[in-house]
């Protein structure tokens, strides 16, 4: 099973710990200190960023970003679990 196929909305997740944030500008800057790697997250990478402060299901951050921006409901979910699947492969994030 691929990693996207292992979240669903009722999948609780969390910042992984050891991971440095800081915000420049309208960017978030990430160091995920376990690759030694730094990433840059803008828009609503960055608001998810900031939803997953403390731990928080899928399902509740598509429902945010769904009254915050004008997306439909299933485009969201599928752009949600991408961006989720993607910060989960390099372990910035973990699921609860």
């Amino acid at each position: 099973m691929n990693t996207q196929e292992s979240l669903s909305t009722t999948s609780i997740i969390v910042r992984s710990a050891g991971i440095l944030s800081s915000k420049v500008d309208s960017e978030t800057i990430l160091l995920g200190m376990e690759k030694s790697r730094y990433y840059g997250m803008v828009s609503t990478g960055s608001r998810i960023w900031d939803l997953l402060s403390s731990p928080i299901s899928i399902g509740r951050i598509i429902d945010i970003l769904v009254q915050e921006y004008d997306i439909e409901r299933e485009q969201c979910m599928a752009e949600v679990v991408s961006f989720l699947a993607e910060l989960l492969s390099e372990h910035l994030i973990d699921v609860k």
